[in-house]
């Protein structure tokens, strides 16, 4: 049985000029839609990628935060052995969202625009490093 690596979401470099271009594929996945119009379009975001992809996603995501001026709250990641229709392989499953700016923890109407935004940027940027995501089929 494979061993699932340890993963460091610390140490990332910034990134080559080449990340501001976007793409004009969509965003990754929701896991659960915002249910005000003063929180993000996705309350929580989670993608799957192989394991030789997750650093790459974790640098691409702060990236597209620091990119749009916003704070991530501390990005989760969850190591699965799961098929996808693609035989069992090991997966690691990266969940995140984003700090509001307002103490009672709604997002002003300017940050939120940047949270969709950055969201909507690191899904383009996956797709342009061809980096894939894996899930069950809706």
């Amino acid at each position: 049985m494979q061993s699932s690596p340890s993963i460091s979401m610390h140490n990332t470099q910034p990134l080559p000029p080449s990340y501001t271009q976007p793409a004009t594929q969509t965003a990754p996945e929701s896991l659960t839609l915002a249910a005000h119009s003063n929180q993000p379009d996705r309350a929580v975001t989670r993608i799957g990628v192989d394991l030789n992809d997750i650093g790459r996603s974790i640098k691409l995501l702060e990236g597209a935060a620091q990119q749009n001026g916003v704070t991530l709250n501390d990005p989760s990641v969850q190591v699965i052995n799961e098929d996808f229709g693609h035989g069992k392989m090991w997966l690691a499953t990266l969940s995140f969202s984003f700090k509001p700016d307002r103490a009672d923890g709604t997002f002003s109407p300017e940050y939120l625009k940047k949270v969709n935004t950055a969201n909507t940027t690191f899904g383009d940027w996956l797709n342009v490093e061809r980096i894939k995501q894996y899930g069950p089929e809706e």
